[in-house]
């Protein structure tokens, strides 16, 4: 009888396990040779080369066709890597700590990440990320002769020995702006170029204000956003601009920017704009009678509303900065309330429960007196037959364009019909953000065509960073109650 053939269990076994392996070399092989991640990869590639525009924003133009970034590269941001990702985009681009060999790219306001490791690819999901800012970090202040870089260390003001090398004495995005001496004492703030977007404006509600900065003096703006018009200063474009920290305070022919210190009142608008302008070519600050390229004048409204902007965002305190209430009108001073009324009993600007709460940036590193205090004259007015008439505030009136913001007049020069005539201005705190916080909204007219801000330190709720109000230039305010409740600032170029 013949036994009939087939495949022994030894051979079926040797067979499955020879398939086996088989099968693992062709999965082996099409894992590290996966179409699908070559095509992910090659896309990913591509959109680093699209959106480089986008990139040049944030990245160095060296590292732009870099498709992998290491992370001594980029070493000022926050995010490690791990986590859920949330943030902005300056916070992903800046630090990034993950494998070696990982890359990324910015496609459509998203963050597309891709890690490695020893044994596969990984392409993680897009990760939404806010539409702010593209730039890394605020321009670089620029100083000059007579101006020595400070640092708060807790107390005081310690001297930054080498402001080039040491970044440390400013930090924007901790809301430590850069601070300044000049040499005889005075304090100033640098306020970096930046753009901006007022998600909804003229709605009479604060809201938080994008910002981006601006790299160098880049004049294109982010689709829907506007390059803030503060640092174009006639033909020139500035990469920043430095505000009086304080009120102004000292003597007409001596201006100090100090703190606990009373303002420096009753004056003409005409005596504030000649002394603005004389600083420069005065001595005490250090800068000697040539100037030394520096420009000062007094504040317009823009370079106002540039401060205003970047303290309503994430890059300032981004809520009502507290009133001034001081009787004295005593410089950085703060109530114990947002709206404390008149009072003689105030606290100093380093005080940190009460006096930070009057800074733009809710610390000491901010600028003070903007709130209350007494009323501000701005380089700015509506040109009406009124303003071209007036001896308080001739030299004004006949100073070159870039020293002044000049409103139009409308049909009948009423306050209503001004304000609607300049609907279309940009920046300066007045159209875009009337009554924010309540605070009031006067505009020039009539026999009142220059511009105030800032209110009084008697005024409470009706005072802000956003007011604006109307007077005559006079140095009385127009007989206001107290007389000479009016100071004034700098802007140093």
């Amino acid at each position: 009888m013949k036994r009939k053939k087939g495949i022994s269990l030894i051979v079926l076994v040797i067979t499955i396990i020879v398939i086996i392996i088989l099968a693992g070399a062709v999965i082996l092989s099409l894992a590290n040779n996966n179409p699908i991640a070559t095509s992910n990869e090659a896309m990913f590639k591509s959109n680093i080369s699209e959106y480089n525009s986008e990139l040049a924003l944030a990245i160095p133009n060296e590292y732009l066709n870099n498709n992998s970034f290491e992370p001594s590269t980029f070493n000022k941001g926050v995010w490690d890597g791990t986590g859920d990702g949330t943030g902005t985009i300056k916070e992903y681009i800046t630090s990034i700590s993950v494998a070696d060999g990982a890359k990324f790219a910015i496609q459509h306001g998203k963050l597309i990440y891709v890690g490695e490791d020893d044994t596969e690819k990984v392409w993680l999901a897009e990760i939404e990320i806010s539409s702010e800012a593209f730039v890394i970090e605020a321009n670089i202040p620029v100083l000059t002769a007579g101006m020595t870089a400070k640092k708060w260390n807790g107390s005081s003001w310690d001297t930054v020995s080498n402001p080039d090398t040491d970044t440390t004495w400013y930090d924007y995005e901790n809301k430590e702006w850069a601070n300044t001496q000049t040499t005889d004492g005075s304090m100033w703030v640098w306020i970096p170029r930046y753009e901006y977007q007022i998600p909804t404006p003229h709605n009479f509600s604060a809201q938080t204000i994008l910002v981006n900065f601006v790299n160098n003096t880049s004049t294109t703006a982010t689709s829907g956003y506007t390059v803030h018009p503060a640092f174009t200063f006639g033909s020139t474009e500035l990469t920043g601009i430095w505000v009086a920290k304080f009120e102004a305070s000292g003597s007409i022919s001596a201006v100090d920017v100090k703190p606990n210190v009373p303002s420096l009142t009753n004056i003409t608008m005409d005596a504030m704009f000649t002394s603005c302008r004389n600083m420069e070519i005065n001595t005490r600050y250090g800068w000697g009678t040539s100037g030394s390229g520096i420009d000062t004048h007094l504040i317009k409204n823009v370079e106002w509303g540039s401060v205003a902007y970047l303290t309503q965002s994430i890059y300032g305190k981004n809520s009502e900065v507290w009133i001034n209430p001081n009787i004295n009108y005593t410089t950085g001073q703060a109530g114990i309330s947002v709206s404390s009324s008149g009072t003689i009993s105030t606290y100093s600007y380093e005080d940190l429960t009460y006096g930070v709460q009057a800074s733009t940036t809710g610390n000491v590193y901010g600028v003070y007196d903007m709130s209350g205090g007494v009323y501000e004259y701005v380089a700015a007015y509506v040109n009406n037959e009124y303003a071209n008439s007036s001896t308080s505030c001739l030299s004004l009136v006949s100073a070159a364009s870039q020293y002044k913001d000049v409103y139009l007049v409308g049909t009948s020069d009423t306050q209503g019909d001004n304000y609607s005539a300049n609907s279309s201005k940009v920046g300066d705190a007045v159209y875009e953000t009337s009554l924010w916080y309540d605070d009031n909204s006067y505009m020039p007219n009539l026999t009142r065509p220059f511009f105030d801000r800032g209110g009084w330190c008697y005024d409470v709720t009706a005072s802000g960073l956003f007011y604006f109000g109307s007077n005559a230039g006079d140095a009385y305010g127009n007989c206001r109650i107290p007389p000479g409740s009016f100071s004034f600032r700098h802007t140093l170029i």
